[in-house]
């Protein structure tokens, strides 16, 4: 959601360099905790499954090839990077929350990030000051810790509602306002997976 960085490969270099399930487990000091632990749903199997999820993490695959991926991902990243010429470029790393664990998270994602070839920097102002930066957009990237919610409406309606306190990315439409409204009312599951799609 920053325009400073509008190329859509560095923020796919980021991704493929952030490993989500490392940073929750190494934040939280339990290396072998499930990702499901991380995560609840209101919605029931119209979630996605834990197991699903699991596997979208990459949790269930062996160590050693687990390892591998994340190798792969990390030299792809670092190629976007070295080809968009931002090898050794300064980043900040803006704390929206600062204290504990948004502290350890944002600590966890700049190695992460270093790791791809970025010169990456920490920022913890108080609250206030980060609140207002963030509304200004006056941020390289921004570090929160929301809950790994997986009911996809509740998502929806705490980040993408216009006005929303959670609408970082500043959205707005009354189009979606409409559907988020619908769809929290609807408890028929297929009528509520239609307003969601």
């Amino acid at each position: 959601n920053n325009e400073r960085f509008p190329d859509v490969r560095f923020r796919k270099a980021l991704l493929l360099a952030t490993d989500i399930v490392q940073i929750m487990r190494d934040a939280n000091d339990a290396p072998e905790m499930g990702i499901e632990t991380f995560s609840y749903t209101t919605t029931g199997d119209f979630a996605l499954p834990q197991s699903r999820m699991k596997e979208i993490f990459g949790v269930k695959a062996d160590a050693a090839a687990y390892k591998a991926e994340r190798a792969k991902r990390i030299a792809e990243a670092t190629a976007i990077i070295k080809d968009l010429g931002m090898t050794g470029k300064k980043i900040g790393l803006l704390n929206i929350f600062a204290g504990s664990p948004a502290n350890e998270v944002l600590a966890l994602w700049q190695q992460q990030l270093k790791a791809i070839g970025l010169n990456v920097f920490l920022e913890t102002p108080p609250r206030s000051q980060s609140t207002a930066r963030r509304a200004k957009g006056d941020y390289d990237l921004q570090v929160g810790t929301l809950n790994l919610q997986s009911d996809p409406i509740a998502i929806f309606n705490a980040q993408f509602r216009t006005g929303a306190p959670r609408n970082y990315y500043r959205y707005k439409s009354a189009e979606v306002d409409g559907l988020i409204d619908q769809a929290k009312s609807e408890f028929d599951k297929a009528a509520a997976a239609k307003l969601l799609h």
